[in-house]
């Protein structure tokens, strides 16, 4: 037997024949060498724990003399360790309770796959793990660079939080005219927006503005969508005229 190992005890320096050198190591030698499987020789069926052999054979394979050979295997005989059977053609030999000394090589293939599977369960979590942590990176990425846009609701209640003049309807209007885009930038903030608004009417009225129109905190259009009665057209002309050469300073998030 070339592959695989065998089971080899402590408690050995308690057996009997340990101290005895020749029997100790021939009887080692076949534990090693009697088949792991039953297999055929030439014809003839050598069982596991079984070994087709000859003394000459056992005596180059282990450097004991003939002597040493025919004596260790009578001892072995008499002591129950192995079972011998001469023939003309060798002699085949039975370790006796083989399967207590052998691993098979099953038992080691077992084991080599509850490695393999082992470590593929460790990559697959590795994997998993890198997968969930690049899904949580993109999650949060498109969560931070998504814009939702507001309900009108939403920014009349936060401009009366902030107790600004700005007209809800006319920020939307416009916002929804331009794409809500900031410049050429996609809006990441609407609330900023509102700020800049805001900002921008203190500044004006503060320096006494005069191109800030009246109507910048009103909104044109009416809730049936079309032009509010209190704007005509030219005024409405103007206004939009006027948000468009003004959009830098209006709307900067």
């Amino acid at each position: 037997m070339s592959d695989g190992y065998v089971k080899s005890y402590r408690k050995i320096k308690n057996w009997q024949w340990y101290t005895d050198v020749p029997v100790c190591h021939l009887f080692q030698h076949l534990v090693r060498e009697v088949n792991h499987k039953d297999n055929y020789w030439r014809g003839e069926l050598i069982k596991t724990g079984q070994i087709k052999t000859s003394i000459n054979h056992l005596s180059v394979a282990t450097g004991l003399t003939n002597k040493q050979i025919r004596n260790s295997l009578k001892k072995l005989n008499n002591t129950g360790e192995i079972i011998s059977k001469g023939a003309s053609n060798g002699t085949v030999i039975t370790v006796v309770n083989y399967s207590n000394y052998q691993a098979l090589q099953e038992e080691e293939g077992e084991q080599e796959g509850k490695r393999r599977a082992n470590e593929g369960q460790t990559k697959g979590k590795r994997r998993a793990t890198n997968k969930n942590d690049k899904n949580d990176k993109n999650d949060k990425k498109i969560y931070s660079s998504k814009f939702i846009k507001p309900k009108i609701s939403e920014i009349e209640a936060y401009c009366q939080a902030r107790k600004n003049s700005i007209n809800a309807q006319a920020f939307y209007d416009y916002n929804e005219a331009k794409g809500w885009i900031v410049g050429k930038t996609p809006m990441k903030d609407w609330k900023a927006t509102v700020r800049t608004w805001e900002n921008n009417q203190k500044n004006e009225t503060k320096n006494g503005n005069s191109n800030v129109p009246s109507w910048i905190d009103r909104n044109p259009i009416s809730k049936n969508g079309k032009i509010d009665k209190e704007f005509n057209e030219e005024e409405y002309t103007e206004m939009m005229q006027w948000l468009k050469e003004n959009e830098g300073d209006v709307d900067i998030g």
